[in-house]
């Protein structure tokens, strides 16, 4: 009988214990000095991911999202929600833009080919003068990192407005790396 006692009570402490730690979302966080790398990668069969593909960001924290093309594919990174589908039916890009609100105070930095789109104008990055910007036309703020690129950092305060559930998507190839599941969770938090 001690014995049932004391394994009950052990079962107890142990759901009491689980119940208190690790409240709130999970996720990859940034860490002391404001970092988070974000690496795309995809695979010869076709699985196409963002490593993390779950991250926490808290309201008033100085950020420094580091993106690295680590695939055999362009990619593109984008914020936002909900997402929107082309008369086709393929996943096109966010109606709102996470960066959109604080564009002016984003600061991004560009690896070699790498660009920056906003609303479909090249802003930084690869000189596209005299080339092709098809599929790039998404609504809002937009990094395009090429097969080999350098890194690109782009560096901002989370402001109060984006407290939610936010998604990280890439829409190359009409759609197709996100329904291959370049996609994933952004959470902003309050501290």
């Amino acid at each position: 009988m001690k014995r049932l006692i004391l394994i009950s009570l052990l079962g107890i402490f142990t759901l009491l214990a689980a119940a208190c730690s690790g409240g709130g979302p999970q996720g990859a966080r940034p860490d002391s000095s404001g970092n988070l790398t974000i690496l795309q990668e995809d695979s010869e069969g076709g699985n196409m991911k963002f490593s993390p593909n779950s991250i926490v960001l808290t309201v008033g924290q100085r950020v420094r999202l580091v993106l690295q093309n680590k695939g055999q594919k362009n990619h593109e990174f984008m914020i936002g929600r909900p997402v929107v589908y082309n008369s086709a039916g393929e996943p096109d890009g966010f109606k709102e833009d996470f960066f959109g609100p604080m564009a002016d105070q984003v600061k991004a930095q560009t690896g070699m080919g790498a660009m920056l789109v906003m609303d479909g104008k090249v802003m930084q990055g690869m000189d596209m003068s005299g080339g092709n910007t098809a599929g790039m036309d998404h609504p809002g703020w937009m990094v395009m990192s090429n097969t080999g690129s350098e890194q690109t950092v782009i560096e901002f305060t989370v402001p109060e407005s984006a407290v939610g559930e936010w998604e990280m998507g890439c829409f190359q190839d009409k759609g197709s790396h996100y329904d291959d599941g370049m996609r994933g969770k952004v959470v902003v938090v309050k501290p």
